[in-house]
């Protein structure tokens, strides 16, 4: 009796025990053990770098405009053709790739946004447009395709003022190729050609004299000399007109006769063609030194087919410089038929219109307006000319960017 009270207390001993044990070995679920190291917290970001990500690809890009109202250039910017912007309230522009919103364009160099962090930059100078180019990390995004973005600021000149705008768009938006387009595919353009009203001053010694156009055969074919005399006596302008056309004629084997006659003072003004290369850019120093000695305004005057007329006035700033090939072709691509303009034959020799427009300028330049309406202006009658040039006979500038295209700042 005994001896079996005793082997049960014994066994309920072990039994106690093991329960004992297993307690202890077996920690709830969801707690720790004590003196255990605290759990990793989660990492700031993906760990990965702008560099592993692929960017978008894009196929073909469009212009877009930007500047303020006021100005007479605005910047020319390469964007991808499915961007397009919208207004935002800050006064900037949301730039938008199928419904979403991808960066922002801002008049002004604006700072860093807070919590960015400029991870590289760059810059260059092109087209008269200096960019600066970097990279920007977001250090409050986790995922690297959100965490890094691009920022372009552009500075430029218009009106004797100096612009800046800053484009920000995300990285991944942003392949290689068209970053490199964002970065020197920027170019400050004029919104119109530039009328030059009374850009030259006539002297009152020169009342009465000629005014004398120097040129090769483009001179006899666009009638230009009939078409000035016929403004000229328009306006009642005491000047006459001296058209001088010789085939092939360039300022460095053409016009040495003509030297003392400048330096003499007879023209009341000179406007010289014959610019084909550097050898009449270099000639083209006599002709300057004799009209300085006589006060006699002297102008570079390059006909359609000329070459190096913007050559040569960059080597004579002080010098006037009409582009009556450049103006031509600003009515062109305004819509006017290059036919209109230039004969079908070997040299396409300009035409009487093209002989208009260079004595409208000439006009402008010389008097500060528009020639008055006039019946004829050589072989053209009024009514030609105003069929084919429309407000260009009244405004005296053609324009270039019409304002639909450019997003403008007040």
């Amino acid at each position: 009796m005994n001896t079996c009270r005793f082997f049960s207390l014994l066994l309920v001993v072990i039994l106690l025990f093991s329960a004992v044990s297993c307690h202890q070995s077996e920690a709830p679920v969801g707690t720790e053990p004590p003196n255990s190291p605290p759990p990793d917290t989660d990492p700031i970001n993906d760990g990965r770098s702008y560099s592993d990500l692929i960017p978008r690809e894009f196929s073909t890009t469009r212009n877009q405009y930007f500047g303020k109202n006021s100005d007479s250039k605005v910047l020319q910017l390469q964007i991808p053709q499915n961007w397009s912007c919208q207004p935002t309230s800050n006064g900037g522009q949301a730039l938008i790739r199928d419904g979403e919103e991808i960066g922002e364009v801002r008049m002004g160099e604006l700072p860093l946004p807070h919590g960015f962090l400029l991870v590289k930059s760059d810059e260059n100078t092109y087209e008269g447009v200096r960019c600066e180019w970097s990279i920007l990390e977001d250090a409050s995004q986790y995922a690297a395709e959100d965490r890094y973005h691009h920022r372009y600021i552009y500075y430029y000149s218009s009106d004797g003022e100096t612009r800046a705008v800053t484009l920000t768009v995300r990285y991944m938006e942003v392949h290689d190729f068209l970053s490199r387009k964002l970065r020197v595919g920027a170019a400050v353009l004029p919104r119109a050609t530039d009328s030059s009203l009374g850009s030259i001053s006539l002297p009152s010694s020169a009342r009465g004299k000629s005014v004398l156009i120097l040129g090769n055969s483009f001179i006899g074919t666009s009638q230009i000399g009939n078409a000035l005399q016929d403004m000229f006596d328009a306006a009642g302008a005491s000047y006459s007109v001296t058209a001088v056309s010789v085939g092939y004629a360039t300022v460095s084997k053409s016009w040495s006769g003509y030297l003392s006659r400048m330096r003499n003072g007879e023209f009341a003004a000179v406007f010289m063609c014959g610019f084909y290369s550097g050898t009449d850019v270099n000639a083209f120093s006599p002709y300057v030194d004799a009209c300085n000695v006589s006060n006699t305004p002297i102008v570079i005057f390059p006909a359609h087919n000329e070459g190096s007329g913007n050559q040569a006035a960059q080597s004579y700033p002080n010098v006037h410089f009409l582009n009556w090939k450049e103006e031509i072709n600003a009515l062109i691509e305004n819509g006017v038929d290059y036919w209109d303009f230039c004969m079908d034959d070997t040299h396409r020799h300009s035409k009487p219109l093209a002989g208009y427009v260079g004595a409208h300028m000439i006009f402008r330049a010389l008097f500060g307006r528009v020639p008055p309406q006039t019946a004829h202006y050589g072989s053209l009658s009024h009514q030609q000319v105003s069929s084919l040039l429309g407000e260009y006979i009244s405004t005296g500038f053609v324009v270039l960017i019409p304002d639909s295209k450019i997003i403008f700042w007040e």
